[in-house]
């Protein structure tokens, strides 16, 4: 009787500590993806920024006022604000399905069907 008592108090540990990881795994997730949302938000508004720096940049090039390294040297921030800004996307996505995994939401937001094998003939 003890030795049942001690098993069932082991499996609902067991339980508990289940419920808290995954807790735990969709707490950083969301945490992810509200960071990774911001990332995208700002590297969005510095892509528009240097988007504008670059027009103004290669009108004053053209009028002998910039040189070609102060060209490039904008081109390149347009690219590496590009570049964050899709990264943060992908973070973002990364965060999401990370956030569904935790939270038991992936097969139905993936489309599969869930019990699609049970309906099988048993071929005993």
């Amino acid at each position: 009787m003890q030795q049942a008592e001690g098993k069932q108090k082991i499996s609902a540990s067991q339980v508990e500590q289940a419920k808290l990881d995954v807790l735990q795994r969709a707490s950083v997730a969301y945490a992810n993806w509200t960071g990774a949302r911001g990332r995208e938000e700002a590297g969005l508004a510095q892509s528009e920024s240097a988007h504008k720096t670059r027009d103004v940049y290669q009108n004053e090039y053209k009028l002998g006022k910039r040189s070609l390294n102060d060209l490039l040297t904008v081109e390149q921030d347009v690219f590496q604000a590009q570049s964050a800004e899709i990264n943060a996307n992908y973070d973002g996505w990364v965060a999401a399905v990370n956030y569904a995994a935790a939270v038991n939401n992936l097969i139905p937001l993936a489309g599969i069907k869930q019990g699609l094998y049970n309906d099988l003939p048993d071929l005993k």
